[in-house]
């Protein structure tokens, strides 16, 4: 959200719940999940499954205004692995969130003379990707290589194997969302409420022991 965006809702003086979103929690409620936790709860089944290698495929927000956002999933990915000393730069590829950029980028990925043997995916989207990419170049998922996606969009549980991710409960997050909203308008509450809801690691078939 841009500066300008975010002045504009603040000059609003009515009630404001952000979802998956909290920029102000002094100023607004909101409801949000924890990437912190999301994103290790992904690597922790990574490494159950004895993978050491381990490839992460992001992306980058630009607001209207040219503002960039880095992903959370990124630094929390960079900052687990390099505590457990399994950090590798050059397994880190950054691109759009859409499915062409994953394509390309596990391609330069399965390029590297020592690849990874797994990739965890900012989100779902990117990962039909990477299914068309290993498809392409004779890889087998989860056998050449496991996937990790995260959003668990509808199509996830149809993808050939069906996709491992993390499931962030989105609807009930609108819920939760409403609800504030709703207590907001009927009390005289001045504290603002950040209510974080939990993910799920929603196991499937894309990703394989290899210990």
């Amino acid at each position: 959200m841009s500066k300008k965006t975010f002045e504009r809702i603040s000059g609003f003086q009515k009630p404001v719940v952000f979802i998956d979103s909290s920029p102000d929690p002094d100023l607004f409620d909101s409801v949000v999940i924890d990437f912190h936790k999301a994103t290790r709860k992904a690597l922790d089944y990574l490494l159950e499954l004895g993978h050491t290698k381990i490839g992460f495929i992001g992306g980058v927000d630009t607001d209207k205004s040219g503002n960039h956002y880095y992903d959370l999933r990124q630094e929390v990915f960079e900052n687990y692995l390099k505590n457990k000393g399994l950090y590798h730069e050059e397994y880190i590829k950054i691109g759009g969130y859409n499915p062409k950029d994953g394509y390309l980028l596990l391609k330069q990925l399965l390029e590297l003379k020592e690849k990874p043997t797994a990739v965890f995916v900012a989100n779902d989207t990117i990962a039909v990707g990477l299914y068309k990419a290993c498809s392409e170049l004779g890889y087998r998922i989860p056998e050449d290589i496991s996937i990790i996606g995260f959003n668990d969009i509808s199509a996830a549980q149809f993808m050939v194997p069906p996709l491992t991710t993390i499931r962030l409960n989105t609807e009930f997050m609108g819920e939760v969302a409403v609800t504030l909203m709703q207590d907001r308008l009927n009390s005289a509450r001045e504290i603002c409420m950040k209510i974080t809801i939990p993910t799920k690691l929603i196991i499937r078939e894309s990703a394989v022991d290899v210990k």
